[in-house]
């Protein structure tokens, strides 16, 4: 005779790790200087990840100049960091400086991949313009200057550029023969 003599119930619950990426930078950029990008890699999941490896793809008009972590591995634009084992709750931070070489607008993309977890992207657009001055001097009166009249330049500086010229500096010598008397900006 069969009698059930017990009986179990078992429960299995799946642990796994989440890996995240999470980039940021600027909207805009100005052509030959810098540009800082930040990534953050984090593992909010209830498990370790194993084998963890974050590749930043730079665009064509950024180049690389450092890393707060220096890259692992630099396969042309291809930036790599082996970062391998991220524990549960943990997370790290790189501060990332490229230099802007072209005008445009560049996507820059961090993935990051876990033996555990799928591949994981997140992505900045930079627009990077460059400034262009206008000078233009002119005097008045226009003709003929005699001895101890006075003379007017008028500088005109203008900006026809797509991005904001920093730290501009304006030098005029003034004509032999001349001295400066008054000036206004």
């Amino acid at each position: 005779e069969n009698k059930l003599l017990a009986t179990r119930t078992v429960t299995k619950t799946w642990i796994s790790p989440k890996i995240i990426v999470q980039k940021s930078g600027p909207n805009e950029g100005i052509l030959g200087e810098k540009v800082v990008y930040g990534i953050e890699v984090s593992n909010p999941g209830a498990a370790d990840a194993n084998d963890v490896v974050l590749q930043d793809m730079l665009p064509d008009g950024l180049s690389y100049v450092d890393c707060t972590v220096p890259p692992t591995d630099i396969q042309g634009k291809t930036l790599t960091w082996k970062l391998g084992i991220l524990p549960k709750d943990a997370s790290q931070k790189f501060v990332l400086t490229l230099k802007a070489d072209q005008v445009g607008l560049w996507t820059n993309t961090a993935e990051v991949t876990s033996k555990e977890f799928p591949k994981q992207t997140s992505s900045v657009e930079t627009k990077i313009g460059a400034p262009s001055l206008y000078i233009v001097k002119e005097i008045s009166p226009s003709q003929e200057i005699r001895k101890d009249t006075i003379a007017t330049y008028t500088i005109t500086v203008r900006n026809t550029g797509n991005a904001v010229a920093k730290d501009v500096t304006i030098k005029d010598q003034v004509p032999a023969g001349m001295q400066l008397g008054s000036r206004s900006k």
